[in-house]
């Protein structure tokens, strides 16, 4: 998106929680935050 990085690290699910099963990823999910992402970083200035 041609963004420079945050300051904050991304962290697995693994590493917030443990001893905890999770099911995922969840592709729909991805691909909605994907776009929010590009909206929001797109968006026109008035």
């Amino acid at each position: 998106m041609g963004i420079e990085n945050g300051r904050l690290k991304g962290l697995s699910i693994q590493e917030v929680i443990k001893n905890t099963k999770v099911d995922g990823p969840d592709e729909i999910l991805s691909e909605k935050v994907r776009m929010l992402h590009y909206r929001y970083h797109n968006k026109e200035t008035k």
